[in-house]
């Protein structure tokens, strides 16, 4: 699913929307929402006097969020128009977890949740340097980057607003989610625990397939999923003798749970491995498509017996970031630099030969230009974080 805009500065708002079967077929107008209208995802609107309201995606709706799509749990996208003021808003959801991107381009703006979409409308591009060294090196490029410099995607709590011009507003930022009197870790476990098993009915409400790994995260939402009755069925894919196979196939067997194994064996680094990562970096804009890349696979698979696929994000890697770094959450250059290491003896400079045999740096300067950017990042930051 996915939505393509093109707002020109020049002329008055008048915003209206349009579903599409591909945006990529679209030979876009001015002041037009193109919206992708997918079988397997959510559409709902709200429409009154006042606003227009739609949101897509994998929308769980809410009591809070009859009159306010906004407030829907799941991963989505809200674009929202104030029938008065003609003032049209775009934004992700409440962690802004899915992507939006936009550029300038003469007196118009072209913003799209696809960076595939986008960057067929942009004329002149220029690769941008500090895109991989800073995905390496931080995990994540930061201050909105993408591969391609005129390229921006928006940042953790923003939303687009149109109205008479182009403004990005802050709404949120992440450390608005901390508190000034936090309870000692082991105080808090229980309630985490309590609240995460409330929240997860939302996501199991319905027939579904759990990502069952060796790790936290599946083992926690199976549990979740038998405490709430959900029919459900487990999968995991790997090779076999490794932990995230073993472990789930012997859970499955003890348990007696309807298990699923996607093996990634020969046929699939024959026949599908390379296709797989190019369509990750493909439609990620750029993002780590060596990591992820068996997602696409197994999705084909498991929509054989489930049309609700259920897995775990960062959830044995947030506990053990508790402890120190890891290769997931937590890149050992940010806690070296939060430690006052901000020189040659940065984890990053160890990296340098590996990086520069990937060819993901040039030199150890590309290195110190991303210090140099975390610096001026955690400059913006509160003193009080």
């Amino acid at each position: 699913m996915d939505f393509i805009l093109k707002y020109d500065k020049k002329k008055p708002n008048s915003f209206t929307f349009s579903y599409c079967d591909s945006i990529d077929l679209i030979n876009i107008e001015s002041d037009i929402v193109y919206i992708e209208k997918k079988k397997h995802l959510d559409y709902f609107e709200i429409s009154d006097n006042i606003k227009f309201q739609v949101a897509c995606g994998d929308v769980i709706k809410t009591e809070e969020s009859n009159n306010d799509l906004s407030k829907s749990k799941g991963l989505y996208y809200i674009i929202s128009l104030n029938k008065i003021s003609n003032k049209l808003e775009i934004f992700a959801d409440d962690h802004s977890l899915l992507p939006i991107y936009y550029f300038f381009q003469d007196e118009q703006i072209y913003i799209s949740s696809s960076f595939k979409a986008i960057i067929r409308l942009l004329r002149n591009k220029t690769v941008n340097q500090k895109f991989y060294p800073e995905l390496a090196l931080l995990y994540s490029p930061i201050n909105g980057a993408t591969y391609y410099k005129e390229v921006i995607r928006l940042g953790y709590g923003q939303v687009i607003v149109l109205k008479t011009g182009f403004q990005v507003i802050t709404k949120e930022r992440f450390f608005n989610h901390f508190t000034n009197n936090p309870k000692k870790y082991s105080e808090s476990i229980n309630l985490i625990a309590d609240k995460f098993i409330e929240t997860s009915k939302c996501y199991l409400n319905e027939s579904c397939a759990i990502s069952l790994t060796g790790g936290f995260d599946g083992r926690t939402i199976t549990g979740c999923a038998h405490f709430h009755q959900t029919d459900f069925i487990n999968f995991s894919y790997g090779r076999r003798s490794n932990g995230d196979i073993e472990n789930p196939i012997a859970i499955a067997k003890i348990l007696g749970l309807d298990y699923h194994l996607i093996e990634l064996e020969d046929h699939y680094l024959e026949n599908e491995y390379f296709n797989c990562v190019q369509s990750y970096i493909e439609f990620s804009g750029g993002l780590n498509g060596f990591q992820y890349p068996q997602s696409f696979y197994y999705v084909q698979e498991i929509k054989k017996h489930r049309d609700i696929i259920v897995t775990g994000y960062l959830g044995s890697e947030i506990l053990a970031s508790v402890q120190g770094g890891d290769d997931e959450v937590s890149p050992h250059t940010v806690l070296d630099f939060i430690k006052g290491i901000r020189n040659d003896d940065n984890y990053a400079f160890t990296q340098s030969s590996i990086l520069q045999n990937l060819k993901i740096i040039g030199n150890t300067n590309d290195i110190r230009m991303v210090l140099d950017e975390l610096y001026i990042y955690f400059k913006s930051l509160n003193k009080n974080i």
